[in-house]
C-alpha cells in the first residue's frame, strides 16, 4: 500500500540534495557528480529518475548510500526501490561554431598587431642589452637634505648593529667584577677604543633623533618640502652637538 503512495516531488527533491551535500560522491577525474534534480514515476517498484552532471559515474556504493539514506524520511522502509540515472547532455558537443566574414577579418587584424607588438619589443630589449651598462658615481649625485638625512639614519642603523655587541660584551665584564671592571677601564683608556665608542654613542642619537622625526611624519606632521628640510637640519645639527657633548664626556 506504501509503495502506490504518490510522493511529493519537492520533498523527494529535498531528501536527495540532503543525502548529496551529507556525503558528496567522490571526483571523477577534474570534476564531481552532480545531482540537480529527481523525478518521480508512479510505478511500482518507486522509481526515481536522477537528473545531473556526470551521474553515470555513481559507484554502486555510492548509490546504495542513496537507497539507504532516503528510506527513512520518505517513509520507503521494506520496498523496493529503482534508481534510473540520466547525465545532462551538452547541446553544443556537435555544433560547430563558425565564424562570420566579419569575424575573421577582425581576428586577422588582432593577430597582426599582436604579431607586430611582439616584433617591436623584441627589437627594443635587443636594443637594450645591447647598451653597455652606465656607470653611476653616486658621489656625484646631489641628494637633497632630507634625503641625506634619511641615509644617515640607515648608515648609523648598521653602525649600531656592528658596534654594539662588541660594547655589550665590555659591559658585561665590567659589571660582573672587580677584575672586570679593572679590565675594561683598562680598555677604554686607548684612544681607538674612545672614538668607537663616540661613534657608538653618536650613532644611537642620531638614530633616536631621526626615528622621532619619522614618527612625528607618521602622524601627518612635517610633510612639505620646506618642512621636510628644516627637520632634517634641525636632527643632523642637534645630532652633531649631542655627539660633541659626548666627545667631550668620554674623552
Amino acid at each position: 500500500k506504501k509503495s502506490k503512495e504518490k510522493l511529493n516531488v519537492k520533498t523527494v527533491n529535498k531528501v536527495f540534495l540532503d543525502a548529496y551535500e551529507a556525503n558528496p560522491p567522490p571526483m571523477d577525474g577534474r570534476f564531481r557528480p552532480k545531482i540537480k534534480f529527481v523525478k518521480t514515476l508512479d510505478v511500482q517498484p518507486p522509481t526515481f529518475i536522477i537528473h545531473g552532471n556526470k551521474i553515470n559515474s555513481l559507484s554502486k556504493q555510492y548509490l546504495k548510500y542513496l537507497e539507504n539514506y532516503i528510506r527513512k524520511p520518505l517513509q520507503l522502509k521494506g520496498i523496493p526501490i529503482k534508481l534510473v540515472l540520466k547525465t545532462a547532455e551538452n547541446p553544443y558537443k556537435t555544433r560547430k561554431n563558425k565564424l562570420t566574414k566579419r569575424q575573421l577579418d577582425k581576428r586577422k587584424r588582432i593577430r597582426g598587431r599582436l604579431r607586430n607588438f611582439l616584433i617591436y619589443n623584441r627589437y627594443n630589449l635587443q636594443k637594450k642589452m645591447s647598451k653597455p651598462p652606465i656607470f653611476l658615481n653616486l658621489l656625484k649625485i646631489q641628494l637633497p637634505i632630507a634625503g641625506v638625512s634619511s641615509i644617515l639614519h640607515r648608515i648609523s642603523a648598521v653602525g649600531i648593529f656592528v658596534l654594539l655587541l662588541p660594547f655589550s660584551v665590555v659591559l658585561v665584564l665590567a659589571s660582573n667584577s672587580e677584575e672586570g671592571f679593572s679590565t675594561a677601564s683598562y680598555l677604554l683608556s686607548f684612544n681607538s677604543i674612545k672614538v668607537l665608542l663616540v661613534l657608538l654613542l653618536t650613532g644611537l642619537t642620531y638614530h633616536y633623533i631621526s626615528g622621532i622625526r619619522h614618527l612625528v611624519m607618521d602622524f601627518g606632521y612635517w610633510q612639505t618640502l620646506n618642512a621636510g628640510k628644516i627637520s632634517a637640519i634641525l636632527t643632523i645639527v642637534l645630532s652633531g652637538l649631542i655627539s660633541l657633548i659626548l666627545l667631550v664626556v668620554v674623552w
